[in-house]
């Protein structure tokens, strides 16, 4: 039986910035742009890259400009009304880090998972946050990393590869669902002597623990379009988070998935279960405190196992298996008259398609420039069907 490193405490904080965004905000066509033309940037003396922003949509571009180009120590300098930080709030909420990641909040993938280069983050700590006479705030960041940018590059581009070879045979989300548990069973190695927790090491023979197969689990199904969420918690009645594993949602309910303990027993045992088949001794009590935020928030576990896939929905791949990069956030604030860019860059020149669910409220042109009509809320979609491509983007607030 595999043992598992123990009080993996993975520590994440990020600064809530949530305010009005301004009418006409820079379009943005790719990840150098964004801090080209809506972020400033300047480089200390001390090698400290240091950025500009000066609202929400940008500072959140900061925040994975930084990240997919995997930088260490930052700060970011932001200037703007700040609004109360509040939970209860469902719109801040769809922002909002917990300190910890054993605790973090129901939709830290909004930024954090959706990331292109999330596999290697280890760590992000706030080192300071100054608030100036002059309204601005200084955040200063230490990120730290588990892979090199190529080791991370060479993980998400053996993924786009396999997904885009294998996307015709994935009709459901539990087909995909299962493809993805299989593809980390067949291609990771786990690592006896524990001194290893990366995704790429895991894909390399060298090896990985628990938190590297959850990772890559993580980032196939997200890529394949599927609610996943990686898990700390803990096993065999420890009082330590001293394992680590994913929940995914089919059909609208939350199914427990263990890929580890899945390379290891028997094919099927961990895969699609519920929580409280997963708490079983037979299933070494898998337990974690984040399912409780996710029921205070209104999501659905399931009763039962799923073991039948024959009924499940289908939802579309991520635009980034085809290296096209979309807006990060699932979720947007705009003004009447605002416009921005869905789509920020499409180097391969897929074909893309745009709609509005309602063009009273916003309309998307065929390069996904978005403008703000009249109050209301709508759902911008990236698609292209021969290729079963999907991304949506909820506009509210107009």
């Amino acid at each position: 039986m595999k043992k598992h490193l123990k009080n993996i405490c993975f520590l994440t904080l990020f600064l809530l910035i949530i305010l009005t965004i301004t009418p006409n905000v820079l379009l943005i066509t790719d990840s150098v742009k964004i801090v080209q033309a809506a972020i400033k940037q300047d480089i200390s003396n001390d090698g400290i890259s240091t950025y500009y922003v000066s609202n929400e949509k940008n500072n959140l571009l900061c925040l994975n400009y930084i990240k997919s180009n995997m930088k260490g120590s930052v700060e970011v300098i932001y200037s703007g009304k700040l609004a109360p930080l509040n939970k209860t709030n469902k719109y801040l909420r769809k922002y909002y880090y917990s300190k910890f990641f054993n605790s973090i909040d129901l939709y830290q993938d909004d930024i954090f998972i959706r990331s292109y280069n999330v596999a290697s983050i280890i760590s992000c700590v706030i080192k300071s946050i100054e608030y100036n006479k002059n309204k601005t705030i200084t955040v200063k960041y230490k990120f730290n990393y588990l892979d090199t940018l190529d080791q991370s590059d060479y993980v998400i581009n053996q993924i786009n590869l396999d997904i885009k070879n294998n996307i015709s045979n994935l009709k459901t989300d539990y087909e995909k669902a299962l493809w993805a548990y299989q593809w980390v069973i067949d291609n990771t190695c786990y690592d006896f002597t524990y001194s290893n927790s990366s995704v790429y090491s895991g894909i390399n023979k060298t090896g990985t623990v628990c938190r590297g197969y959850a990772l890559l689990y993580n980032i196939i199904t997200e890529k394949l379009g599927l609610n996943c969420r990686y898990v700390e918690g803990s096993i065999q009645q420890s009082l330590d988070n001293n394992h680590a594993w994913n929940i995914v949602e089919i059909n609208g309910k939350w199914y427990c998935v263990d890929a580890t303990w899945g390379d290891n027993v028997n094919y099927n045992k961990y895969f699609l279960k519920s929580m409280n088949t997963f708490s079983l001794a037979e299933y070494e009590y898998h337990t974690s405190d984040i399912y409780s935020n996710y029921i205070d928030a209104g999501e659905i576990f399931a009763d039962t196992d799923n073991v039948d896939g024959s009924a499940s929905n289908i939802c579309g791949v991520l635009p980034s298996v085809y290296n096209i990069k979309m807006d990060i956030l699932k979720i947007n604030s705009i003004s009447v008259n605002e416009t921005y860019s869905y789509m920020l860059a499409n180097t391969e020149c897929i074909p893309i398609d745009f709609k509005s669910e309602d063009l009273n409220v916003a309309t998307v042109d065929e390069n996904g420039i978005i403008i703000g009509i009249n109050k209301g809320t709508t759902i911008i979609t990236a698609f292209n069907t021969d290729l079963n491509i999907e991304q949506s983007c909820k506009i509210i607030k107009i």
